[in-house]
């Protein structure tokens, strides 16, 4: 068995108003701390995850009539120090603004995890994946 290592902390963000519709591509961005960046290939694996439920969780807002503000996601993992060195532990923290109802914010993530985001869905074949959300209030 392998132990863990390489702590890695990536943050993705979407904003409401660029919500998705079927003639306008969606972005979402991906932030690294700098003392932390893994190599490349490991930190597009991780934006990737972020894109994917992001854009998995506006939409299903979207579709339940949430008004969301903002959507922010913070993911820690670890890999084992053994090659490979695949993800082993993926920590999601959802951080989200708006007039949201907590059930929706809720299904909706689930929905993503669980059902619709193929990257979570890739990396659970190795990797245990938590995650939280957090209903802040607008910042001014």
């Amino acid at each position: 068995m392998s132990e863990q290592s390489s702590e890695t902390d990536l943050t993705s963000t979407r904003k409401a108003d660029s919500a998705p519709t079927p003639q306008k591509p969606v972005s979402a961005g991906a932030v690294l701390p700098e003392k932390q960046k893994p190599r490349g290939r490991r930190k597009m694996l991780l934006g990737a995850l972020g894109s994917c439920t992001a854009v998995d969780v506006a939409v299903i807002l979207e579709k339940k009539r949430q008004k969301m503000g903002s959507l922010e996601i913070e993911i820690s993992g670890e890999r084992a120090t053994e090659p490979p060195t695949v993800w082993t532990k993926i920590d999601m923290i959802y951080r989200l603004t708006g007039a949201l109802e907590e059930k929706a914010v809720r299904d909706a993530i689930e929905l993503s995890q669980n059902k619709y985001c193929s990257v979570a869905a890739t990396l659970r074949k190795t990797a245990e994946i938590t995650y939280r959300f957090e209903i802040l209030p607008p910042s001014l």
